[in-house]
């Protein structure tokens, strides 16, 4: 762990990279030991309302999502999401993946009429902001799809 701010910006960087290359090889203690690091070095270096702080307390949120770690996951990306519409606004790309996420982790934990409801509302605005056929929209309409089966 280096001692400089600079080099530490640097490695907490890395590792927020190998939390996400972890996340996506489906390496749950990986992906949070490593997302927790980034999020714990960027708060101290940049502030908790900082987009690179955001971005990897949102990799720790996916991280527990995908270990099941349910209400662990909601907390942070309720956070996250919220810190971004008044940051950033609520049209904001990353505002919109907030949305999604926070939406996914609450149809996993059973809340589905919340989920659909967010969900929906995040296609809204993807729809208008990134347009119909942007990754992101397919993604998730597909998934609102599914949930609706």
């Amino acid at each position: 762990r280096p001692r400089k701010e600079d080099s530490l910006s640097e490695w907490a960087s890395l590792m927020y990279n190998a939390a996400w290359y972890a996340w996506r090889k489906g390496n749950v203690i990986e992906a949070i030991q490593l997302s927790r690091t980034a999020m714990e070095v960027r708060t101290k270096i940049l502030g908790q309302e900082h987009e690179e702080t955001l971005r990897s307390m949102g990799m720790v949120g996916l991280a527990y999502n995908l270990g099941g770690r349910w209400n662990e996951a909601e907390e942070l990306e309720v956070r996250v999401m919220e810190t971004r519409k008044r940051v950033l606004s609520e049209e904001h790309p990353d505002t919109l993946s907030s949305m999604a996420n926070l939406a996914s982790t609450w149809e996993a934990q059973g809340q589905d009429v919340e989920a659909v409801n967010l969900m929906q509302e995040c296609i809204r605005l993807q729809s208008r902001i990134l347009g119909v056929d942007h990754p992101d929209t397919l993604s998730s309409s597909t998934a609102l799809t599914e949930w609706q089966k």
